[in-house]
Parts: C-alpha cells; sequence; structure tokens
C-alpha cells in the first residue's frame, strides 16, 4: 500500500510530525488553505531556563483577509529573526547537542519573503537530519477543486495514487464521514501519539516542544528512541 499524510507546513514542528513523516511514502504540504492567526505555522515552543516560551515569526495579517498559507508573508519590518536565534541560543547553549542548530540558526538568519517558504526550509533541513526518506509534494501543485475537507483529502488521496491514508488524532473532529475514504478504496488510519519523556537541559521534563528540544537534548542517534521506536503508538480505527 501506498501511504501518504497531508499536513499543513509548521514551524519547527513537534515530534510527533515526523513520527509520520517516517511512517509514509508521500508528504502532502497542505499549503492551499487559510492562513490562521496564533497557529502553528508561524510559531511553536521551546523550553529556557526559566519557563516555556514561543518562537514566533511575525506574518502579515492586517488587511490579508482570506490569504492562503502558501500566500502569507512575514513581516520583516520586524527584527525576528535576531531576537529568535538569541533565544534560541540562551536556551539551549549547554545542551549536549547544540552543534545540531549550526544549520538551523543560518536558515532562521536568511530573509524570507513567505512563511512557507522558511517553514520548509528548515523543515527539510530537519528530514535530512533524521534520514527521513519520503516525497514531499504541494497541495497548491495538485489539480484538487473540492472545497468540502473530507472530500479534498480523498481527492488528494488519489491524485498522488495513495491507498492509505495517515491523519493526526485531531483530524477526527472535522472527519465525520470515515466511510468516504473506504468507499474510494483508501484505508483511514488516525496516529496514535504516545512519546517518553528524555532528559532536558532544564528542570521537570515538558511535553510536546518543538522538535528541536528533543534534537539538542538527544542528539539524532537517540531521536528514534523517543519517536518511532516506542511500542503501542498506533491504531486502526
Amino acid at each position: 500500500m501506498l501511504k501518504c499524510a497531508i499536513i499543513q507546513p509548521n514551524f519547527l514542528p513537534w515530534r510527533g510530525m515526523f513520527h509520520i513523516l517516517k511512517r509514509v511514502d508521500k508528504f502532502i504540504v497542505y499549503d492551499d488553505v487559510l492562513f490562521t492567526k496564533h497557529s502553528w505555522r508561524n510559531r511553536n515552543r521551546i523550553k529556557t531556563k526559566n519557563k516555556t516560551q514561543w518562537l514566533t515569526v511575525p506574518v502579515l495579517t492586517k488587511g490579508y483577509h482570506d490569504q492562503h498559507i502558501k500566500d502569507a508573508k512575514i513581516d520583516n519590518k520586524q527584527r525576528w529573526s535576531k531576537k529568535l536565534i538569541s533565544t534560541i541560543t540562551q536556551a539551549y547553549g549547554k545542551a549536549q547537542h547544540f552543534d545540531l542548530s549550526v544549520e538551523i540558526l543560518s536558515i532562521l538568519s536568511k530573509q524570507y519573503d513567505y512563511i512557507l517558504d522558511l517553514d520548509m526550509d528548515l523543515f527539510v533541513h530537519i528530514i535530512d537530519l533524521l534520514e527521513i526518506d519520503v516525497e514531499i509534494i504541494f497541495s497548491s501543485d495538485l489539480n484538487i477543486l473540492s472545497n468540502h475537507k473530507v472530500e479534498r483529502l480523498v481527492s488528494i488521496c488519489k491524485e498522488v495514487g495513495a491507498d492509505h491514508y495517515i491523519s493526526g488524532p485531531t483530524a477526527k473532529n472535522y472527519i465525520k464521514n470515515e466511510a468516504l475514504f473506504y468507499d474510494n478504496g483508501i484505508k483511514l488510519e488516525f496516529q496514535k501519539y504516545y512519546y517518553p519523556p528524555y532528559k532536558q537541559l532544564h528542570g521537570q521534563y515538558t511535553a510536546n516542544l518543538s522538535i528541536i528540544d528533543l534534537l539538542f537534548n538527544v542528539g539524532t542517534k537517540e531521536v528514534g528512541n523517543y519517536i518511532w521506536n516506542v511500542n503501542k503508538n498506533t491504531y486502526l480505527p
């Protein structure tokens, strides 16, 4: 079976996204849906010495109503890049595997016009670090006409030749018609996340942070033991 996932692009995503990537043959970047403010598209969380802190890339939203993710522009009038680099360096400078930050910080230092381009450069670099072999496709490059949420997902699966769709569990909130997948010969699976804690640089363990927290603390050789080598982490509906 050819497995695929369809997920909106995230800024320095958490480990669950890379778990799904590890399991699929094709990953569709869902970039032609509406950009939402205060979402994972342009921000994520890390752990500093004193607290959990947001890393946020400012995006222009005033006057840009109903813009798609692929069209969302970064507000480069704000000095966000130096701030983020400084925050990451202060938070993880003493982490055992902070050497993995070199290219990540280099990407953050560049000027991008669109949040999608920044997200994807960081995303692809981390995929390479984790040695994940997956084909990346942008939904905006596909000929999908339906505006119905579930029908669009089914159409994308068919367009890329997938007969096994793996989704995050929160999609259950809007995938009410699961039969539509099976009627089109597509197996539907909801990923179940169960991840063990790992030793973090600061204080007690905090879950569900950006992947960089895991990378800088445990390194690439051990990262699999905290993501895809965990037992009983998936289930079928």
